[in-house]
């Protein structure tokens, strides 16, 4: 089966147009047309890249990644907050539990 154009070839992945032209430059097999430019694909050649390649694996690691580091953020800006009275002083005795 050929594949011509990128939207039918990211179709054919299940992703995206950007995604799949990243892809290419990680060795997506693709091939152009030297006079106009146009993308084929072979359905084989990308089934086969994709099993070799575990590009989703390393894209999902990536956002996860990036989730991480907000949640990293989100407990900083929590922790830099002023607290208030209640959770700030809670009456204790020098062994460290609550004083009733």
């Amino acid at each position: 089966m050929i594949l011509s154009g990128w939207k039918e070839i990211a179709g054919y992945l299940h992703q995206g147009v950007r995604t799949i032209q990243r892809w290419e430059l990680n060795g997506l097999p693709v091939h152009r047309a030297k006079s106009c430019g146009q993308v084929v694909a072979f359905a084989a050649e990308l089934d086969a890249w994709e099993k070799a390649a575990p590009m989703r694996l390393l894209d999902e690691i990536n956002a996860l990644k990036a989730n991480v580091e907000f949640l990293k953020a989100e407990v900083r800006a929590l922790k830099a907050r002023p607290q208030s009275a209640e959770t700030s002083a809670s009456p204790r005795d020098k062994a460290g539990t609550f004083v009733n």
